[in-house]
């Protein structure tokens, strides 16, 4: 898959978590959690997606809002790994993806983000406060 373009990836968090609070649907005390998952999609591909995890008070739940980051034809193990190593590097605290969703939770008001350290054994969350 090409380059996530970052500006764009903010750009749609941004329109999905405003699109959400103008209609009340989201608990700014909750936390966010910044995840992956993989989906088939239409064409036998399969699709990893960053996601922001939101609270949603009208259905009592998760919402969950994506951007592709990983796209393969197959999946197997080594494809899983691949895709782990490309979310970690997202991820990290130090990119560039990391730094803008931080700038883009803060200015929404949200208080806390639990980032996923995601492994092929386990799953633990980094608890930042924002």
């Amino acid at each position: 898959m090409k380059q996530m373009n970052i500006e764009n990836t903010v750009q749609h968090f941004k329109n999905r978590i405003d699109n959400l609070k103008k209609v009340n649907q989201i608990d700014l005390n909750e936390p966010v959690v910044l995840n992956f998952t993989v989906i088939p999609d239409d064409d036998d591909n399969y699709v990893g997606y960053i996601t922001l995890d939101v609270y949603n008070v009208i259905i009592k739940d998760t919402t969950q809002l994506k951007a592709p980051f990983f796209k393969s034809k197959t999946f197997n193990e080594q494809v899983d790994d691949l895709m782990i190593q490309r979310y970690k590097s997202l991820s990290k605290s130090d990119s560039e993806l990391f730094q803008r969703l931080i700038a883009l939770l803060k200015d929404e008001g949200f208080k806390s983000l639990y980032v996923s350290n995601a492994s092929m054994e386990h799953m633990n969350f980094e608890v930042i406060d924002l």
